[in-house]
């Protein structure tokens, strides 16, 4: 089987990083899991000026950041054994250490979600009260 290479996401889509590589090891094994572009500085540059027109244009969909945050927590609980399996290859973590990392950044992922939700109640309640003062 061939070991996957991986690409980077930059504004969107998915583009190569570059013409070296660098091994993604299973620290118990020592076994090859896939290989990661070594991206040359023009990736990057590129990767940051994507990153500071997505953050420009961030109060655009902030609104909807919740909903994507509740689909991240959605999935994550949706495919939870297999993605701890796959933080105990990557991470050399017995599955019970990943379980538990795994819970852990679902709730991470559930706090701001909620948080989100309530301001945007809270905002829109404001809001109605000024316009009819």
């Amino acid at each position: 089987m061939a070991t996957p290479e991986l690409l980077n996401y930059i504004g969107g889509q998915w583009m190569p990083g570059g013409e070296e590589w660098i091994d993604v090891d299973n620290p118990a094994t020592g076994e090859v899991l896939a290989r990661a572009p070594r991206s040359p500085a023009m990736s990057v540059d590129v990767a940051a000026q994507a990153a500071a027109r997505a953050q420009k244009n961030g109060g655009a969909c902030r609104r909807t950041n919740a909903q994507f945050l509740y689909r991240l927590k959605a999935l994550l609980e949706r495919d939870f054994e297999a993605t701890a399996r796959l933080i105990t290859l990557e991470c050399g973590k017995t599955l019970a250490e990943a379980r538990g990392e795994l819970q852990r950044a679902i709730e991470n992922v559930e706090a701001p979600a909620a948080r989100r939700r309530c301001y945007r109640a809270i905002s829109r309640k404001t809001s109605r009260a000024a316009s009819t003062s």
